[in-house]
């Protein structure tokens, strides 16, 4: 997963840093139902592991990827984390509702920023959908 992207400068140290860290700290987010466990599968240079983030059941995919990278970590460094299911992309917005797991993929950061725009429009289009929907089941 990712790994052409490893070897260009600065995300090589940020995959270090995130495969380094051995005890993650938790995210702060809606407390909805108390903690869960994310296990976030890794492949750099042919050797595969995971790593378990605990985090508020109700975080968003964004907050995790935060924590991924606190507490050193840019926004760009967030940006340039794809997290994905069943190989596709889970969007920023996407909420964790219970546990889950997700594959790693590093990418480049213009790359990284594109989709984190088109995350924020998706959610921006979905939200807006959501609030039609209510008020048509809203009696005036």
């Amino acid at each position: 997963l990712g790994g052409a992207t490893f070897f260009h400068g600065r995300r090589r140290a940020t995959c270090a840093r995130l495969c380094a860290r051995r005890t993650p700290p938790p995210i702060s987010g809606p407390a909805q139902g108390g903690m869960v466990n994310v296990q976030v599968a890794f492949n750099y240079r042919g050797k595969h592991w995971k790593r378990g983030f605990n985090v508020d059941a109700g975080s968003t995919v964004r907050q995790l990827k935060e924590a991924m990278v606190a507490p050193s970590g840019s926004e760009e460094d967030v940006d340039s984390i794809e997290l994905q299911r069943f190989g596709q992309r889970a969007l920023d917005g996407e909420l964790i509702l219970g546990e889950a797991a997700f594959d790693f993929l590093l990418l480049f950061p213009d790359e990284g920023a594109a989709k984190a725009r088109g995350d924020a429009a998706r959610a921006a289009v979905v939200a807006q959908q959501q609030r039609q929907q209510q008020q048509q089941r809203t009696p005036e």
